[in-house]
């Protein structure tokens, strides 16, 4: 026999069976247990699980409400993102073909005299370079204050596990060395032989952040995110 739920009934699955065909009024049906865009599905028998991070439509998982940290020097890689515009998927949330795309936009600063480049190193929990990082982009030209530069980067799971992979690629904008009248700047000097990244455990959460490392220890640079999202694209 199927399970009829009339509206305003709350109809709980944890701990009990059912057979038969569920039909549910539209928004009356509420499972606790999963997040915010997983699918609850079923292996055929008696056991309902979440799974994956989304029902096919796009979605926004995390932008910035507030600039990011700046970076000041290149003693070691530092995140760009405040705690608030992190995302932290659960475990099981990638499943293989997701694909996500994130947009930064931010800006850098130069002393008089010099020039510089940073590196942009997409991360997973502790694991850094999930994603090939993106290397010696320029800032500009020397003495550029609040010189703004675009970075997509689109990625898309390919295993899922204790040794998940993400193979991804990224299109960025920076101002030229010519300053103002020269042309942009797009792309890395050279591109990356593979672009699947270092394997991460995907049974477990994962805080996605975006860490960015300046090439020079002058305290005259700095680099920071002004705007940021991360989507979920299917």
């Amino acid at each position: 026999m199927g399970l009829r739920s009339a509206p305003q009934d709350y109809l709980p699955l944890a701990g009990g069976t059912m057979t038969g065909p569920l039909v549910v009024a539209p928004n009356n049906l509420r499972v606790s247990g999963g997040v915010n865009g997983q699918v609850l599905t079923t292996d055929g028998a008696s056991n309902l699980t979440w799974q994956g991070s989304g029902s096919g439509v796009r979605k926004l998982l995390a932008s910035l409400s507030v600039s990011g940290p700046q970076i000041l020097t290149s003693a070691a890689a530092a995140s760009l993102l405040p705690a608030a515009a992190k995302f932290t998927a659960p475990p099981n949330f990638f499943t293989v073909g997701k694909t996500f795309r994130a947009r930064l936009v931010g800006i850098s600063n130069i002393s008089n005299g010099v020039t510089g480049t940073f590196t942009v190193d997409v991360r997973f929990g502790a694991v850094s370079n999930v994603l090939t990082p993106v290397q010696n982009l320029p800032m500009g030209l020397s003495g550029a204050t609040n010189y703004s530069f675009v970075q997509d980067i689109m990625f898309t799971c390919r295993s899922i596990g204790a040794a998940a992979t993400m193979t991804g690629a990224s299109v960025t904008v920076t101002p030229a060395a010519g300053g103002a009248t020269a042309a942009p700047y797009v792309n890395p000097p050279s591109q990356p032989t593979s672009f699947i990244g270092q394997p991460f455990d995907s049974t477990v959460s994962n805080v996605i952040d975006v860490f960015g490392q300046l090439a020079s220890t002058a305290t005259t640079y700095s680099l920071q995110l002004f705007q940021y999202t991360l989507e979920s694209l299917n």
